[in-house]
């Protein structure tokens, strides 16, 4: 009987089948030589098979499916013996013991010097996760897998080739065919039995039955014993051996029988056999292994599942039912968790290509459907007919062996080409719906005189560039509208849409990435938005705006504090400014200048003035003045609910000679000296001023170049020529006029004073690309005083004559307001302003963020992102206008001039009786009117009823 093999899914021998193949699956790749399968382990906590193979790859498997669940790289050798635990599983190689999760997260790894040749582990005690190691070297070691540490090392007189624990005995299979049967505690040798000679390759304990497969020698050559041995371990005697004439090369026990075992062969032939019964109970089964020899061998803990490897890099799944389990009460498998989807929100600037897809995954053709998706009746390959050779190329064509060849002619640039374009071309290049299928023919490009063909367009022409990877779409200039373009998008206005609930719903978080604070634009006045946060900025401005308090009903520098400590609490969230308006709209001066808007004006398509936004920053300039000037007054108001260090804070800002804080930033003497026409008397008077007005000269002043932005401050400071009163004659005529700067200001305030007349001087040179040399206004600025005047260059011409720039009367550009026009916007044509600040972190104390760098800001009301250094000062008079500029003293930045400011309302003010000091009005110990209410329980008024 010995190499009978029984044909391939036949029935079974000797009874009826009740086994069945449930699943076969393979690691092997293409190409690659398959590995072996060395060990297969059914997970004893979840739905899963485990197997480890010759290349040290461990592989699991879901049941029933058995689809992969997890594959990882456990050793660089092969894995021996694997062991799975509630909480992950241990590996063994022939030097190393490791420890990973269900997933392959490595845990824990250990090697030794005395781990020579590990084959075999077993459970000692699962509950302090003592393991049992055995291998070649005669010791076996006892491992604490919580301590990563060697416990106990026990000497044996030969190698270990497979080890199992039950009950209160530890068995250990020889490498030469002897089983010991030892004391868990003590490892002392209670009985041994010599099973096999040439070694044990399998064995299983259950109850007091022990079974052992193993090799023997017959003529010399080493074979696997056709003999089950069968041991009585409760009396310590040998039974009937089982025969298995195909060679008995692993035996286990079944879980759901007192005395069955499974028993299959390296050809693929197992036999479900009871130990102590009769030989009308065994069944025979043959593996679809298609020659490979089987290496491992297992059970499930329910009994209901057979799993077995070999060399072929197969495991294979046996079942004896229709629905098995791996366990009787297994815990769900832990998969792993889906990421999350990114977290954006999606505006008009988003990218279509940061939008995640779908997965179109699934069987059903309706679903992976997308709502894009064109019928295929539909789709069809469409291509651009071939450009024909120009008649003159095809004259000059010469020949040489097979190939032809003719020069390019010099009417085309390179990689370039003429021809007609197809009707459907131009409706995608920009054109509007409703527009006639047009054929657009490109134009020829004469040669320049530079040898250059020089690329010209004609009216609705379409150029057709092959370097640009794609066709182009032509402007708006290009399509018949010379002065329609759109701003940026990020410079057009921002409209807040109201819901339901009003603009709570609004996300106004996908307008600003920033921690900055921004304003809201729905309420009318809203235009001032720039001028506000071009004074919060202003860290001098900000603290004492935030240190100040009034009695006042209407105090704008109150607002305005109120204002900053709501963008300092904002953390990048919007606020409000209707407390401020509300003041606005209270000033008779700011009527007067024709600040203040209606609602019908603010709702209204009418343009604005140009120099609206300038109106208004002058009158806050001047109002705030005012209002410091009258500073110590309302001292004596408010000591009743300030501390005394918050007064000395604001005290603080003004010098000793009594100069107010706007004084000191943005103050400056002119000195006038002029003569009358009339009577000839001279007159010398000095002026304060907080701003300066530019004022352009005429076009007869500069017939050969464009003056420079220095050279035109510095004439709006002199100014001469300036219809004055006379103070001795009255008369009022023209007189010799000239200014003298007499100090500087801390904060240079220049207003653009913007006409169609001087928008020459604001566009950029025409002809060059490069940005930074044509933009007009420069970055930084010096200003001395001397005997002859103010002497103002540029920055960039100081550094050319090689001398060192000072910090006191070098001035940067640190805010720019412009004001937009947007012709697309037609419920605005008088456009709307935003501002650009520089803004450096650290003067800020609420804004010390690491990811705010410093560095330019556009502020358009709602929205606030980062700008380029050459944006400020980048102007278009068709879209961006100049309005404000500001430029800050060097020394003015630096930290150590800007001090934090304290809160003016302190803790005093809860244990002050009356804090303003006025007379409460008495109270009436007679009640005008008396209110008699009876209540009454539910309960007695049902039963009164």
């Amino acid at each position: 009987m010995y190499g009978y093999q029984p044909p391939i899914d036949g029935p079974a021998i000797g009874a009826e089948s009740s086994w069945f193949e449930l699943s076969s699956v393979t690691a092997a790749q293409p190409n690659i030589v398959p590995p072996a399968v060395t060990v297969v382990r059914f997970d004893t906590s979840q739905e899963l098979t485990w197997a480890g193979f010759q290349d040290g790859r461990v592989h699991s498997y879901l049941h029933p499916t058995a689809d992969k669940y997890s594959s990882f790289t456990a050793h660089t050798s092969e894995v021996a013996d694997i062991l799975v635990e509630h909480h992950g599983l241990i590996t063994l190689s022939h030097d190393n013991l490791r420890y990973y999760t269900r997933g392959g997260l490595l845990q824990l790894s250990y090697g030794h010097d005395t781990f020579q040749h590990m084959r075999c582990m077993e459970y000692l005690d699962e509950q302090k996760g003592h393991v049992l190691v055995g291998g070649d070297q005669p010791s076996l070691l006892v491992f604490d897998v919580d301590s990563s540490r060697v416990l106990k090392s026990v000497k044996l007189d030969e190698g270990t080739s497979i080890v199992r624990k039950a009950h209160n005995l530890v068995a250990c299979g020889g490498v030469r065919g002897q089983v010991s049967l030892r004391d868990p505690r003590s490892f002392r040798i209670e009985h041994s039995f010599q099973t096999h000679p040439e070694g044990v390759t399998s064995m299983d304990l259950k109850d007091y039955l022990m079974i052992t497969c193993g090799l023997s020698s017959r003529m010399g050559r080493l074979v696997v014993d056709p003999m089950v041995k069968v041991f009585d371990i409760r009396s310590m005697r040998a039974m009937a051996p089982i025969a298995f004439p195909m060679g008995a090369f692993q035996a286990k026990f079944l879980p759901k029988f007192s005395s069955t075992a499974c028993i299959v062969s390296q050809t693929g032939t197992f036999q479900m056999t009871d130990v102590k019964g009769s030989s009308s109970q065994i069944e025979f089964h043959q593996l679809n292994t298609a020659g490979d020899p089987i290496t491992a061998m297992d059970i499930s803990s329910s009994g209901e599942l057979v799993g077995f490897g070999d060399t072929g890099a197969f495991t294979h799944q046996w079942a004896n039912r229709d629905d098995p389990h791996l366990n009787f009460r297994s815990h769900p498998v832990a998969y792993a968790s889906a990421p999350d989807p990114p977290s954006f929100l999606i505006s008009k600037d988003t990218p279509l290509n940061m939008l995640p897809m779908p997965d179109r995954l699934s069987d059903d053709e309706d679903e992976d459907d997308l709502l894009s998706d064109w019928p295929e009746d539909f789709i069809y390959p469409m291509h651009i007919k071939s450009v024909p050779i120009p008649p003159e190329v095809t004259k000059s064509i010469k020949t040489r062996d097979f190939m032809e060849y003719a020069p390019k002619p010099r009417e085309m640039l390179r990689n370039q080409v003429q021809g007609e374009l197809p009707a459907l071309v131009p409706r995608y290049l920009g054109g509007f719906r409703g527009q006639q299928k047009q054929r657009s023919t490109l134009p020829s490009t004469p040669s320049s005189s530079s040898g250059r063909a020089a690329p010209r367009s004609s009216p609705g022409g379409v150029s057709l560039s092959l370097s640009s990877g794609g066709l182009a779409s032509p402007s708006p200039r290009s399509q018949g509208h010379p002065k329609f373009q759109r701003p940026f998008r990020k410079y057009r206005r921002m409209i807040i849409t109201s819901h339901r609930f009003g603009v709570e719903e609004f996300k106004f978080s996908q307008f600003n990435k920033t921690k900055f604070g921004v304003l809201e634009n729905i309420l009318p006045n809203t235009y001032c938005n720039p001028s506000i946060q071009l004074l919060y900025f202003i860290p001098q401005v900000q603290r004492y705006c935030l240190n100040h308090l009034d009695d006042k009903e209407f105090s704008f520098v109150d607002e305005l504090g109120f204002i900053f400590n709501m963008l300092r609490t904002s953390n990048g969230r919007n606020c409000h400014t209707s407390n401020l308006l509300r003041a606005l709209g209270q000033s008779e001066k700011a009527r007067s200048l024709g600040l203040v808007e209606s609602e019908e004006e603010y709702y209204s398509a009418d343009p604005r003035p140009q120099d609206l936004q300038e109106r208004l920053f002058a009158f806050l300039l001047q109002t705030l003045q005012n209002e410091c000037k009258e500073n110590t007054t309302s001292f004596t108001h408010n000591s009743a609910i300030r501390s005394e260090t918050a007064l000395q804070n604001e005290q603080s800002m003004d010098n000793p000679l009594g100069v107010p804080l706007i004084d000191q930033l943005f103050g400056f003497t002119m000195l006038e000296h002029d003569r009358c026409s009339v009577c000839q008397q001279p007159n010398t008077q000095e002026r304060n001023a907080l701003y300066v007005q530019l004022v352009y000269p005429s076009p007869e002043q500069y017939l050969f170049s464009k003056p420079t932005f220095a050279e035109v401050l510095s004439h709006s400071l002199h100014n001469d020529d300036l219809l004055g009163d006379c103070v001795h004659c009255g008369t009022t005529k023209a007189t010799a006029r000239t200014q003298t700067m007499k100090s500087l200001p801390g904060v240079l305030c220049i207003m653009a004073n913007l006409t169609e007349e001087t928008e020459r001087f604001w566009r950029p040179e025409k002809g060059t690309r490069d940005f930074s040399s044509s933009n007009w206004l420069p970055h930084k600025l010096k200003i001395r005083l001397d005997e002859h005047g103010v002497n103002i260059q540029e920055y960039s011409d100081y550094l050319a004559n090689g001398a060192t720039v000072p910090s006191d009367d070098t001035f940067e550009l640190t805010g720019v307001v412009s004001h937009i026009l947007d012709p697309g916007d037609r419920y605005n044509k008088g456009g709307h302003w935003v501002a650009h600040i520089k803004i450096d972190p650290t003067l800020h104390g609420d804004h010390k963020d690491p990811s705010m760098k410093p560095g330019w800001y556009l502020f358009n009301d709602i929205s606030c992102s980062s700008a380029q250094s050459d944006e400020p000062i980048r102007f278009d008079s068709q879209w961006r206008r100049p309005s404000i500029l500001i430029f800050s003293q060097k020394k003015l930045l630096h930290p150590s001039q800007v001090m934090h400011p304290l809160n003016p309302i302190t803790s005093d003010l809860f244990y002050i009786p009356n804090p303003f000091g006025k007379p409460l009005p008495p109270l009436s110990t007679e009640p005008e009117s008396l209110l008699e209410v009876e209540f009454k329980s539910p309960s007695a008024s049902a039963s009164a009823s």
